[in-house]
């Protein structure tokens, strides 16, 4: 449980230092995207299905960009690499496509679990929670993001059913304290959506990083100094030289 608060702490702390560079990332996504999907394809009178089908391929197919340049960007900064947003947005962009196709066939294998038999649909989810993570950071191990997810993991599921949980939920609880405030201040029906989503689509980069948290210390990754691999070497190097002599 410690580990968890811990885990929780750290990931909150890495989103508000840096929430600057948050609003770089999200803000020329999602501004745009959800202007237009509030503005032109959004109806009062339409049901709560219609929205979420119409929420979730506009998030599939156009905001899940941001999801690769976060975890690019914050994985330099947590290893002690040059962070620069513009190496992001390339990497982002180029990653781009296998999130959409691998999230794709991950809907797939979680709606199929949650039909026939609604608790292996769970647990599929939770299995695959790294596959953009490692998509996005691996290369030759990325190639079978789907197995390389459930490798990861694997004896690890019930800290990251747990966290995800309780995430969401305050999440959820500050989505709807939100709309409140929103709704009661603003009487534009789309512009009261548009400020919603994009808060949803703010707090929701803590969710990459609590994964992106969660891979690391599986992984065994470290946040490093960018120095400190060529120091080792060289220190090696030396006590190989006065070896041999």
């Amino acid at each position: 449980m410690n580990s968890l608060k811990s885990l929780f702490t750290e990931t909150f702390k890495l989103y508000f230092a840096n929430f600057p560079a948050i609003l770089l990332i999200v803000l020329p996504i999602a501004l745009p995207v959800e202007w237009i999907k509030n503005f032109y394809y959004a109806d009062y009178y339409e049901s709560v299905w219609t929205t979420m089908r119409r929420d979730g391929l506009v998030e599939f197919l156009f905001l899940s960009v941001i999801t690769p340049i976060v975890i690019h960007y914050f994985h330099k900064k947590e290893t002690g690499e040059p962070a620069r947003l513009s190496r992001s947005f390339i990497v982002g962009l180029r990653k781009w496509p296998r999130i959409i196709l691998y999230g794709f066939v991950k809907n797939v294998v979680v709606l199929a679990g949650l039909i026939f038999f609604i608790v292996p649909g769970i647990i599929f989810y939770f299995r695959l929670f790294f596959m953009d993570i490692v998509i996005t950071l691996e290369e030759a191990k990325g190639r079978d993001p789907l197995g390389r997810s459930r490798m990861i993991s694997q004896g690890n599921l019930i800290p990251i059913m747990v966290s995800v949980v309780v995430l969401t939920v305050l999440l959820l609880l500050t989505e709807i304290l939100q709309s409140f405030v929103v709704y009661w201040l603003i009487d534009t029906y789309w512009l009261g959506d548009t400020l919603i989503d994009v808060f949803a689509d703010l707090t929701g980069v803590l969710h990459l990083l609590l994964g992106l948290k969660f891979y690391m210390k599986i992984t065994g990754s470290q946040a490093r100094e960018p120095d400190a691999a060529p120091v080792q070497s060289e220190t090696a190097s030396a006590c190989a030289v006065e070896t041999q002599g």
